[in-house]
């Protein structure tokens, strides 16, 4: 009886520890030095009205741990850049969605974003706003993937900015 009520004190002194927590969660943030989402955009800071510049956004996702093969059939990604209509400047019509009302530009692979024809109407300093979707959609890894129910789908998304200067062409 001794050895039962010593085993029972020392089990409750054994599970009443206090155990410390740790927080795993991953925080993501779009500031291109960030350890989880990292971006830069290859675009000229000036620029002249009216003309089309070509640009990239080259970014690295938390989601490359996932897969970076955009081709894979089991874990389908897709990487979007998003962003609303504005009045003084346009992309090429070919990225503008009518029935979203805005622009979006896929990615070419894991790491680049390219736009073409970004031209500005008016001179000033303008900001484009705009977000980068990531999304993983994982299939079951089972015998015959009979059930499609139970596609996994991850999915994130990462604000990205940028500044440009649009100035008048000096005419000689």
């Amino acid at each position: 009886m001794k050895h039962f009520a010593f085993l029972l004190i020392m089990l409750v002194f054994i599970s009443c520890k206090e155990s410390k927590k740790t927080n795993d969660a991953i925080v993501f943030h779009s500031m291109s030095t960030d350890k989880n989402f990292e971006y830069s955009v290859n675009f000229p800071d000036t620029v002249y009205v009216n003309e089309p510049n070509d640009g990239e956004f080259q970014y690295k996702s938390p989601l490359d741990t996932i897969t970076k093969n955009f081709s894979d059939p089991r874990q389908n990604r897709y990487v979007v850049f998003r962003t609303l209509p504005d009045n003084t400047y346009d992309f090429h019509r070919d990225f503008f969605n009518d029935s979203l009302q805005e622009y979006r530009i896929g990615a070419t692979d894991n790491r680049s974003i390219p736009f073409y024809d970004l031209s500005f109407k008016t001179t000033g300093v303008f900001e484009i706003n705009g977000l980068i979707n990531d999304l993983v959609l994982i299939e079951p890894q089972t015998e015959n993937n009979q059930d499609k129910t139970k596609i996994r789908l991850i999915e994130e998304d990462f604000p990205v900015s940028f500044k440009v200067v649009v100035i008048d062409r000096i005419s000689n």
